[in-house]
Order: C-alpha cells, then structure tokens, then sequence
C-alpha cells in the first residue's frame, strides 16, 4: 500500500525556501516578515500564521 505524505504548510515554505537557497534571513529581508516568525511557521510551533503574515510583500 502506497504511503501518503501530508506537508504541512512550514514544510512547504522551508522545502521552498531551500530550494530557492535562501536562508532564513534573507527570506525575512524579502518577505518583510520577521525572521522568528518564519522559523516558528517552519518548525510547526505557528501552525495557523495570521493573514497579514502570509500576505506579507
């Protein structure tokens, strides 16, 4: 039987994220969001990150 793997959203942005070969920091410079707060998103302890966040420019 097939095994399914379910990423959650801090998966998405760091797999992105290095696959772009940014750091945290200058995802932080990019974004405009705070450094911590992608880390707290990445590492799943911010699981539901606020509208504002994700909308960031």
């Amino acid at each position: 039987m097939p095994v399914t793997t379910t990423l959650t959203f801090g998966d998405l942005i760091r797999q992105h994220r290095t696959e772009a070969k940014l750091s945290l920091n200058e995802l932080a410079n990019l974004s405009s969001v705070n450094k911590s707060i992608i880390s707290r998103i990445e590492s799943g302890e911010v699981k539901r990150p606020e509208f504002k966040t994700l909308k960031a420019s």
